[in-house]
């Protein structure tokens, strides 16, 4: 309590922090109105961990620093970092988010700064996709790992790549069921536990590589893209391979002056490719008919291939088919036409090749600028697998087969809702007649001894959508429950979230469990079975959050959940149907597993076809 710290550029941030920290049980929040890189005064403050966020935006004109950073740059993201790596004491550490210009930047003032943390510092690189921060900021991110110690005691860096973590990366983050944050944890602590034994690890995990300091000394920048240090087997290639530039033209397209308008001629930007196989016109822009008259280039015809060339969604690609819904379209300045050659090359062939993860790969390879930089005409020079026409309609027509199966799945599991048809002979009553809901609460923040080595479950809001909730970020004490307004609820407890951007999800405890203020416990009784309740409740959260209160963050009280009406069955007819609605689900989330078993065969098929093995 004593030792934390902050500072803050901004003197409204910083009283805001304080009063949070205060009402957290911080007697004495220590936040300091501070500017890190152009005053000194604090220069010579140290500490044991750093965690960060740090500001991606550089002023115009740049950052003016002090003359005491080690790196001279006047950017702020590497000024940041910069002074984070500088201020950790002897055994410190750090995590910190940093924009992808940090990773693979050219300039010499990025190129030093990676050096420094190779040698003194990095241990660990978590690549994240674009858009985990939506709809705030599309930027591309990593997540650097400093420790003083464990860079000392390894040659090597561990690299981690992030593709999901729970949610789609557009600017609704709805959840998608993929999730690769816990096996990322799982490869950092094992790699992190395994360092004092093994100095020099591999790691079993696709998604994970280890590669020595030596190596990445090797790379004249230092760049710490994963990827780019990737063995790639190369096996006896069945075809021979041509640059793009020889099968297909590569042009873009342009904007008129003023922007996009409100109707006419749809435009395609990066916003709207890369969606899973298909185009996102959630958000459609367009130009007046008059320029899109006009235009030489950048007018979409069927069979282009679409690739972002720059911004957040850089290399995504997109298809132009029969099915693409509008008759006239052109591409804005943000995006390349890949045009095919169809005498040598077929269109869908193309835009399988670019999208494999060799394409992709190959294409990022080419990306210069800043975090939000891009792809330039120097693709053409890229070097793709040609087969003969009829090696490659067979090639397309079994990829094509793969992924009709996979849009059919995805369909399944997006219109499926699980139904419970509602017999006008059952009595209706509100909640409260037939059950007693409670809240729970969270131990005092300033008593470790209510946390460590605690046996206890604790769900918060967050975890309640999980469905049947079998396992907690948290665990508590005894103590702590005891000396809380948290209480031990039994397995079979409905749990809905009542605030925030979880309102209105239910969920099941598995276990037993404690919950946090945020949520609200439903007990078990004789007269309903409870997962005949969540998936009743679960038919009624757009009406909770209707009439719950707090506007874009919904309040949903318990006065309000003990006040809706409820159908009240039998218990037989309760089981009855929670029987069968668990086998809909059942078949539902088999569909899941056939989306990973098709998206596995188009990876092990491209890999194939570009003669790769990793």
């Amino acid at each position: 309590m004593t030792n934390f710290c902050g500072y803050d550029i901004s003197p409204d941030m910083v009283r805001l922090s304080r009063v949070n920290l205060y009402l957290h049980g911080f007697a004495q929040p220590r936040i300091h109105e501070y500017d890190t890189l152009t005053t000194e005064e604090r220069w010579d403050e140290r500490f044991d961990v750093i965690m960060a966020n740090p500001p991606f935006m550089t002023p115009k004109g740049g950052i003016r620093p002090h003359n005491r950073f080690s790196i001279k740059a006047n950017r702020s993201e590497v000024l940041f970092v910069d002074y984070i790596a500088e201020h950790l004491n002897s055994g410190g550490r750090a995590g910190v988010i940093v924009p992808e210009g940090i990773i693979f930047q050219s300039q010499n003032a990025y190129k030093a700064l990676r050096k420094m943390l190779v040698e003194n510092y990095l241990w660990a690189v978590v690549s994240l996709p674009a858009g985990v921060f939506n709809p705030y900021s599309g930027v591309k991110t990593s997540i650097l790992l400093l420790d003083r110690n464990l860079a000392r005691r390894t040659d090597s860096v561990l690299f981690v790549k992030v593709q999901n973590d729970g949610f789609d990366l557009g600017a609704q983050r709805r959840p998608n069921g993929k999730n690769d944050l816990p096996e990322a944890l799982h490869a950092i602590l094992d790699f992190r536990l395994r360092i004092a034994d093994f100095p020099n690890l591999q790691s079993g995990n696709p998604q994970c590589l280890v590669v020595s300091r030596q190596r990445l000394f090797e790379s004249t920048d230092s760049n710490l893209s994963g990827d780019r240090y990737r063995v790639v087997v190369r096996q006896i290639s069945k075809w021979p391979t041509v640059r793009m530039e020889e099968v297909c033209k590569i042009f873009n397209g342009a904007r008129p002056k003023g922007g996009a308008v409100d109707s006419g001629v749809i435009s395609i930007g990066g916003e709207h490719i890369g969606k899973e196989w298909g185009f996102n016109f959630t958000c459609p822009r367009y130009i007046p008919e008059a320029f899109f008259n006009q235009l030489s280039k950048g007018v979409i015809q069927k069979g282009d291939v679409l690739v972002v060339k720059d911004g957040a969604t850089t290399g995504k690609t997109g298809f132009v088919d029969q099915n693409f819904p509008f008759e006239k379209a052109a591409v804005n300045e943000h995006v390349f036409i890949l045009r095919s050659n169809s005498r040598k090359i077929m269109p869908a062939f193309l835009y399988f090749v670019v999208r494999s993860e060799s394409g992709q790969n190959a294409l990022l390879r080419h990306k210069v600028g800043a975090a939000q930089g891009g792809i330039n005409l120097s693709i053409s020079k890229i070097e793709i697998p040609l087969p003969p026409l009829d090696v490659q309609e067979r090639i397309v027509a079994e990829l094509e087969g793969y992924r009709k199966v996979i849009e059919g799945a995805k369909q399944v599991i997006a219109n499926y809702k699980p139904m419970i048809k509602i017999d006008p002979e059952w009595p209706m009553v509100k909640m409260r007649a037939v059950c007693s809901t409670t809240s729970g609460g969270t131990p005092s923040r300033s008593r470790n001894e209510f946390y460590n080595g605690g046996s206890i479950p604790w769900v918060k809001s967050g975890e309640v959508a999980q469905g049947i909730v079998m396992k907690t970020e948290e665990r508590i004490t005894a103590e702590g429950l005891a000396k809380s307004s948290a209480k031990l609820l039994p397995i079979g407890t409905v749990l809905v979230a009542m605030y925030g951007a979880t309102a209105g999800q239910v969920g099941l405890l598995g276990i037993d469990a404690a919950t946090n203020q945020a949520v609200c416990g439903i007990l078990p009784n004789d007269k309903f079975v409870p997962e005949f309740l969540l998936y009743l409740l679960r038919d009624r959260t757009e009406e909770m959050v209707a009439l719950s209160t707090g506007g874009a963050q919904p309040n949903i009280s318990q006065e309000l959940i003990r006040n809706l009406n409820i159908p009240l069955p039998p218990l037989d007819i309760q089981c009855q149907i929670v029987a069968e609605l668990e086998a809909e689900r059942k078949l539902v989330e088999a569909n899941r597993e056939l989306i990973t078993r098709m998206e596995g065969k188009i990876k092990a098929k491209l890999a194939e076809v570009w003669g790769e093995e990793t």
